[in-house]
């Protein structure tokens, strides 16, 4: 199935691309050309299974026909929360498992990984820590060694946060502290900062390509395996998963090792 963005019909792309894109190069959502139909009603007299994904806009398109096709009893509810509510709609029973970054408290919860979003150092070309080296493009971000920035301004996003948090991991599995932070709630902030070359930051993958200024952007892997941020199944402990639930989930996992498949071929 093609996508194309809610804002126009000129550009298509195929179901893994708009999963690691998220939006449209023009700012718009992407969506199927072609939206199969679905019998709500019939779906409403059987039983119900519900669950919560904070999920990127090309997924359901591509596995609700297919599931709703296989379980035409099963009446399905979405939730769509940021990770904190996820956790809490959790915690609370009132879903069966959320797709979700990882939370900052896992107390509660047993999860699988099924995909791993790389973290990568972002910077102005024209940054001077980073003019005269190659500069990596967000197709190809080329390695770097961070401990060589260790004197430079970092952007980044509060702890308190998931991908601050992530961002405070990586420094810590660099053994390094940040000699001048400045924080932020905001990675469009960040970004655009960096943009200014007022310092450096980090965005995950999929946030690239709805980021404004990418062509004044040099971006970097940091490590090796470079440093990634997975995408979980979550699940509350000691909870009872219904087999219509772990199809859909069955579904999801297959999903992502192909989209994993297709990454490493890239």
């Amino acid at each position: 199935m093609l996508y194309h963005s809610t804002r126009s019909e000129a550009h298509f792309v195929d179901s893994a691309q708009a999963v690691l894109e998220g939006l449209a190069p023009d700012g718009g959502l992407y969506m199927p050309e072609k939206i199969p139909a679905f019998d709500w009603l019939a779906c409403l007299k059987g039983s119900s299974t519900e669950m919560s994904a904070k999920i990127l806009a090309a997924l359901l398109p591509d596995i609700l026909p297919s599931y709703s096709e296989s379980h035409p009893d099963v009446r399905i509810t979405l939730r769509e929360h940021h990770t904190a509510q996820l956790s809490k709609l959790l915690q609370e029973d009132q879903i069966d498992f959320a797709l979700m970054n990882m939370p900052l408290n896992l107390d509660d919860f047993v999860y699988d990984t099924i995909f791993n979003e790389r973290l990568l150092l972002v910077a102005s070309k024209d940054h001077p820590a980073i003019r005269g080296l190659e500069a990596g493009t967000p197709d190809h971000p080329l390695p770097i060694d961070m401990k060589k920035l260790r004197r430079e301004r970092f952007i980044l996003l509060q702890e308190d946060q998931v991908m601050g948090h992530a961002m405070k991991n990586l420094f810590a599995k660099m053994n390094m502290e940040p000699k001048d932070a400045l924080y932020t709630t905001s990675s469009t902030t960040s970004v655009n900062l960096a943009a200014r070359g007022f310092g450096i930051t980090f965005l995950p993958e999929g946030g690239i390509r709805h980021t404004a200024h990418v062509e004044q952007l040099a971006f970097f892997t940091v490590d090796n395996p470079p440093f990634s941020v997975p995408l979980l199944l979550l699940y509350k402990k000691n909870s009872i998963i219904s087999p219509h639930a772990k199809d859909f989930i069955d579904m999801v996992k297959e999903y992502y090792r192909n989209l994993e498949e297709k990454k490493i071929q890239a």
